[in-house]
This record gives structure tokens, sequence and C-alpha cells, in this order.
């Protein structure tokens, strides 16, 4: 669970990085990505979310820099989502980074 944030802050980081979400969709996404995301992944989320900075965090064989480069148009914050599923199941985390 991640505590260093609130809701309010990571639904307008959510409605600027997904503009077309309505606001009901903005609000259960921040709800659920608050509850379900690994706590190792806090701070970097803290530093994009409050101040736009965009910190590497590494984990096993990726780092979300590496998921960036590995998948192209991939943003920082769905690098931190392929991340999150990387560190819960590191089998389907591989496939879904490396899937193109």
């Amino acid at each position: 669970m991640i505590t260093n944030i609130t809701n309010q802050e990571l639904e307008l980081f959510l409605a600027k990085e997904h503009p077309a979400w309505h606001a009901q969709s903005v609000h259960n996404h921040a709800n659920e990505y608050l509850t379900s995301i690994d706590e190792r992944l806090a701070i970097a989320i803290e530093a994009l979310v409050k101040s736009g900075e965009r910190i590497d965090f590494q984990y096993g064989e990726f780092s979300l820099y590496l998921i960036q480069a590995l998948r192209q148009n991939c943003s920082y914050w769905d690098a931190i989502i392929l991340m999150d599923a990387y560190i819960k199941d590191p089998l389907n985390g591989k496939a879904l980074i490396l899937r193109r």
C-alpha cells in the first residue's frame, strides 16, 4: 500500500496522464493503485506525482529506465505499473515487459 501520497494527489496526476479518462475512472484507478502497488515503488511514485521527478528504481534484472528503453513509447508511469507486475510475479512481469 502506498501511503506517502494522497488519493487526491494521485488523481490529479492520473487526470493529466490520461486526459480522456472519465473522473470516476480516474478516482477508481487512483484507489486501486494506492492499495495494490508494491510499497517498494513508493519513492519513485512520490517523486513523480509530487514534483514530476523521474528516479530510477531497480529490482531483479530490470529498472524503470530499462523498461522505458525496452518498450518504445512507454511512459514513466507505465514503467512503474510494469515494474509492479514484475515485482509481484517475475515470470509474468518479464513477459509483460518484453511484449511488444
